[in-house]
């Protein structure tokens, strides 16, 4: 795994392309940081239900800093995107969480869920990969153990204004794990299936 050292030097080499980026256990994580593709046309409609859904549940206004801190007994918004491939799934959660990103300051990450490959990623090598890209240290993981990695994970997500977008995932096993039960994150899932079996999804 990269010592925050070396995490500090991929992501400071990343930023002149527009996009940070840090790897675990050979997975990347995207930290999403620059404005939507000025060639992205149409979806306006499924774009409009985004920031309602974002406007509902950040009060009706952008967030900005960490002054007031989220709230633990509000649920993130939990979007899905399903379709066959090549319908734009990915541009779309991409395009969404670079609109939506002045009301959730504190971090627009991106997750390549790899749910065709024979040997997808497993829930807690993401989260590991999430927490590193949330600036979260080495020593912190080390002091909680395997054992915490979880608690941990939920814990730093239901304190931060942040979107998640899981990207082409597998199934609800892979997906289920990852989803914080507390805070005021937004995540967004793209799937070819409809992962009809998560709980309190838009669609």
């Amino acid at each position: 795994c990269l010592d925050n050292e070396e995490v500090e030097i991929r992501q400071q080499r990343s930023v002149s392309l527009g996009v940070a980026s840090v790897e675990h256990a050979g997975h990347k994580i995207t930290l999403l940081d620059t404005p939507g593709s000025p060639d992205f046309v149409g979806r306006e409609r499924e774009l409009v239900r985004f920031t309602e859904l974002a406007t509902l549940h950040a009060g009706g206004r952008p967030r900005s800093g960490r002054a007031d801190a989220p709230s633990a007994s509000t649920a993130p918004v939990v979007v899905a995107v399903s379709g066959p491939p090549g319908v734009g799934k990915t541009t779309l959660a991409m395009e969404a969480a670079h609109r939506l990103a002045s009301r959730f300051p504190e971090g627009q990450i991106a997750v390549d869920m790899r749910g065709l490959d024979d040997e997808a990623p497993t829930p807690i090598e993401l989260m590991l990969g999430i927490l590193r890209a949330l600036r979260v240290a080495d020593r912190e993981l080390l002091n909680v153990g395997p054992q915490g990695h979880i608690h941990l994970y939920r814990q730093t997500l239901a304190e931060r204004r942040f979107i998640l977008v899981l990207d082409n995932a597998r199934d609800e096993a892979q997906v289920r794990p990852l989803l914080p039960g507390a805070g005021e994150g937004m995540v967004v899932v793209t799937s070819r299936r409809m992962l009809t079996g998560l709980e309190g999804v838009h669609r």
